[in-house]
């Protein structure tokens, strides 16, 4: 069961274009007949950029994709520009669970026990799982979207995560012998939530219609990561960092001269809730001690500047000492968008401009410390 964290889930940049199985013609709304949606479309095809949604408008800038069974969901445009955005990011959770991607808003005391939980750079891993679990068993799941084998419809409704947890099940339709079923629920649950998760859940409930409207379906395919991998890497390779101003942890202004006195500077990017960037820490920091005089080491935290206690208590309990930026706005133009995992490792000379492989995620079975000094020595002339 894969969760929440938005890492594990491919965000993808959808701009609409994209061959769509049906009359042809764009359809102006959806109608809900005897439970079965009408005038869906469907894409013919999964592609990165171009596919529609079930009203056949092009799909919202954000949308998270379940290639394996067929059908991604749109963020709501409205949910960014919300003035509790702030708090709906912070109890909104994404469960992956078998052939189904279900939404959560999870309960206020549960999430901040789990927050406190996953600061703390001495719990163990099994005590912040069942913090994590948690925020699942006591939260309010609001929108599902699963899959069946076209004829299983009993069986949907018998499942106690689908026919009891959800107010409504209504049919989507049935494309490449599935059949694809959006749960929500309807009405507010009332005791044991705080003002703060009545509110959000209220909010989510009257983005239903939305939520519905930027519903994407597509063909089931099997997944390649290697060509995610490869793709992300492609990606990153856009990063150009001849000319930036930052801050790092301790506050100091940083810019690209930071670069000028190595041939080699490697650009450690991770985030304060990413587990392998912290497991892999000691290692980088290994390998920034046995560094050659012409190469560098520094580390990106792409929640530095909301996260900056927390990323700095982990890399002292980590032992590094290699330079931390902050990805401050400039930095989110010219490297966060063009990254989509933590960790991601890059490369740039002495101007900035990225050189090498770009190395994508963490690495298992391997000496750490030996692989990135043997990328960075390849790269020195």
């Amino acid at each position: 069961m894969k969760k929440k964290q938005l890492t594990a889930a491919l965000l993808l940049l959808a701009l609409a274009v994209g061959a769509l199985v049906g009359c042809g013609k764009k359809k102006e709304t959806i109608t809900i007949k005897d439970g079965e949606w009408k005038n869906v479309y469907f894409n013919e095809e999964y592609i990165e950029e171009g596919m529609k949604t079930v009203r056949g408008n092009e799909a919202p800038e954000v949308t998270l994709n379940m290639e394996e069974y067929g059908f991604g969901l749109g963020i709501p445009d409205r949910w960014n520009d919300w003035e509790h955005v702030d708090e709906l990011d912070d109890h909104l959770y994404l469960d992956y669970c078998g052939n189904a991607l279900v939404f959560y808003i999870g309960k206020s005391e549960t999430v901040q026990e789990f927050k406190e939980i996953n600061e703390d750079l001495n719990a163990s891993n099994e005590k912040k799982q069942e913090a994590y679990y948690k925020i699942f068993e006591t939260g309010f799941p609001f929108v599902a979207i699963t899959t069946r084998d076209a004829g299983s419809t009993e069986a949907l409704f018998a499942d106690s995560d689908y026919g009891n947890r959800f107010s409504s099940v209504e049919k989507v339709g049935t494309f490449g012998g599935k059949e694809y079923y959006f749960c929500y629920n309807e009405a507010l649950p009332t005791e044991g939530y705080s003002e703060t998760d009545l509110m959000l859940f209220q909010y989510v409930i009257d983005s239903m219609e939305e939520l519905k409207e930027n519903l994407v379906i597509f063909p089931a395919h099997a997944v390649d990561y290697e060509a995610q991998e490869q793709a992300a890497a492609d990606k990153a390779s856009a990063i150009n960092l001849s000319s930036f101003q930052t801050a790092d942890l301790n506050g100091n202004t940083v810019t690209q001269d930071i670069f000028k006195d190595y041939e080699v500077t490697m650009i450690n990017i991770w985030g304060t809730g990413c587990g392998p960037c912290r497991e892999e820490m000691p290692e980088l920091q290994a390998a920034f001690e046995q560094l050659p005089e012409n190469a560098n080491i520094i580390g990106l935290c792409v929640d530095g500047e909301e996260n900056g206690e927390l990323a700095a208590a982990i890399t002292e309990k980590t032992g590094v000492k290699f330079t931390q930026l902050v990805m401050s706005e400039q930095l989110l133009e010219l490297v966060g968008q063009y990254t989509i995992y933590t960790p991601t490792t890059i490369f740039v000379d002495s101007q900035g401009n990225l050189i090498g492989e770009v190395l994508i995620g963490a690495r298992s079975g391997v000496d750490l410390t030996e692989y990135y000094l043997e990328n960075i020595n390849a790269l020195l002339k």
